[in-house]
């Protein structure tokens, strides 16, 4: 959690929309990683993939039912105008980051074919 503020017990943070906005973007990114995968509440993923068959059959590609949502190709990012630029800076920072001699942006090639 991310807070403007110092939270105290019983009180609230204060999230900056930025912060929500490229939140909800890197999210985006990891969907578009698993296309035909599956995004959902963390507590139906897990639950799911502890059955050692059912995550021996996901990992190797196959199709399971969870009580989920498949994934889907990224159409583009859920970002209002005056939150753009700094997200783009971030965007563009993140996909020049290094991965294990590749840049976040090749590697994310390398793991699903499609342009970012």
């Amino acid at each position: 959690m991310f807070s403007r503020e110092t939270c105290q017990p019983g009180g609230e943070g204060e999230v900056p929309p930025e912060i929500v906005t490229i939140s909800t973007v890197c999210a985006q990114i990891v969907e578009h990683l698993d296309v035909d995968g599956y995004y959902g509440s963390i507590h139906d993923l897990l639950q799911t993939l502890t059955d050692d068959s059912l995550f021996q059959k996901y990992a190797s590609g196959g199709k399971i039912r969870i009580k989920s949502y498949p994934t889907k190709p990224l159409p583009g990012l859920p970002v209002p105008p005056e939150q753009q630029e700094i997200v783009q800076e971030f965007l563009e920072r993140l996909f020049k980051t290094d991965c294990e001699g590749m840049t976040f942006r090749e590697k994310m090639a390398a793991i699903r074919d499609a342009p970012f």
